[in-house]
């Protein structure tokens, strides 16, 4: 059985409204399926967290582009 590369994925999304935050991670999933492909985004990450930008500490860690995550996936890939 393959190990799942990715423990958790934080997305954050500028204005995120937690009430409507089913249609926040079904949107998500959409992105990560279109830019990873379907099966990779069930593969490689195993939890999906969405927050509100406004709240993350830019201080405490960088943020990294969506689109820059199959990159770091083949990365993580070569690293194992």
């Amino acid at each position: 059985m393959s190990k799942t590369l990715i423990r958790l994925i934080s997305i954050y999304i500028d204005n995120y409204n937690v009430d409507i935050g089913d249609r926040y991670e079904n949107a998500v999933y959409q992105v990560l399926d279109t830019i990873l492909g379907e099966k990779a985004t069930a593969i490689e990450i195993d939890y999906l967290d969405i927050g509100n930008l406004s709240s993350y500490d830019s201080d405490k860690n960088g943020l990294s582009e969506l689109v820059d995550l199959p990159e770091y996936i083949e990365w993580k890939k070569a690293k194992v």
